[in-house]
């Protein structure tokens, strides 16, 4: 997997963050949200946040982006998102930080793929810091 520079993902969160909508029905299988995962979402590879899904756009061939607004006054949502990744089994390949926006890349194997999980939290984001953006790409 290609390295993203660190502008560039700064870019997404702050573009991910503008997309930030209200949501108030629930899908029992992830995130609660007007917003539904794409059908071809690997739900069952990658945990996400309990939380708001306000944002789920892509396919499986050119990846998923997502935003999962965590509960206000929860715990910190950044590092319950990565947690959760790391309990599934992912391992961190990479973190970055600036100016509060937080990244971590994590990757899992399974069967022959590997899934890759791009995290990031930025207290500039329109849904605020209780925020977590999802880039996700299987190879």
């Amino acid at each position: 997997m290609a390295r993203f520079p660190l502008g560039l993902l700064l870019a997404l969160v702050v573009v991910l963050g503008g997309l930030v909508v209200s949501c108030d029905s629930s899908d029992p299988s992830g995130p609660v949200g007007d917003v539904s995962l794409p059908a071809d979402f690997p739900r069952d590879q990658v945990p996400l946040l309990d939380g708001r899904l306000t944002q789920a756009t892509g396919t499986r061939a050119e990846g998923w982006s997502l935003t999962v607004q965590g509960e206000y006054g929860g715990p910190n949502v950044f590092d319950a998102a990565v947690s959760k990744l790391v309990k599934d089994g992912y391992t961190e390949s990479s973190r970055t930080g600036d100016g509060g926006t937080r990244t971590v890349i994590l990757s899992k194997k399974h069967d022959r793929e590997t899934y890759w999980v791009t995290v990031a939290s930025s207290p500039r984001a329109a849904g605020g810091p209780n925020s977590v953006f999802y880039q996700v790409s299987v190879t």
